[in-house]
């Protein structure tokens, strides 16, 4: 069995994860030419408070 996997956001990545740990043949599909890294500059501190 080979599962496919459209989009290779964060979703398609967990996905693909899950698939390996349970030796489950798939293949990412994504528009994308390469695989770039983003940076983020949010970040979630220890007992930070949240504004509604």
């Amino acid at each position: 069995m080979s599962i496919s996997i459209i989009g290779g956001g964060i979703g398609g990545l967990i996905l693909g994860n899950v698939l390996k740990q349970h030796h489950i043949d798939f293949k990412i599909y994504d528009s994308a030419p390469e695989i770039k890294t983003r940076r983020s500059r949010s970040s979630i501190r220890k007992n930070q408070k949240i504004k509604s």
